[in-house]
């Protein structure tokens, strides 16, 4: 009941590409910088354990992911698509 009729739709998208798995919390700026200087969007989700992912997108399907991916391999990134774990920061 956030959605008003007709403002919207709310989509399961469970998958994004990781690019770090389990970066320490204390390098994620930098590491969220350097992407953004490259033109890539990256966000962060908590471990728990002081530690963080880096993921890029968000996908209803493996498919969906495939171009980005391939995008980001070009870039010289290694994404690994993933079910998304962890807590917003």
């Amino acid at each position: 009941k956030v959605l008003g009729a007709g403002s919207g739709s709310i989509v399961r998208a469970p998958y994004a590409l990781q690019l770090d798995a389990r970066l320490p919390a204390s390098d994620a700026p930098k590491r969220i910088g350097d992407l953004a200087a490259k033109g890539t969007a990256a966000y962060l989700l908590s471990n728990g354990d002081g530690t963080v992912g880096v993921y890029v997108g968000a996908f209803e399907t493996p498919a969906q992911a495939a171009f980005l991916a391939r995008n980001l391999q070009a870039a010289g990134l290694r994404p690994t698509l993933v079910y998304r774990t962890g807590r917003s920061l």
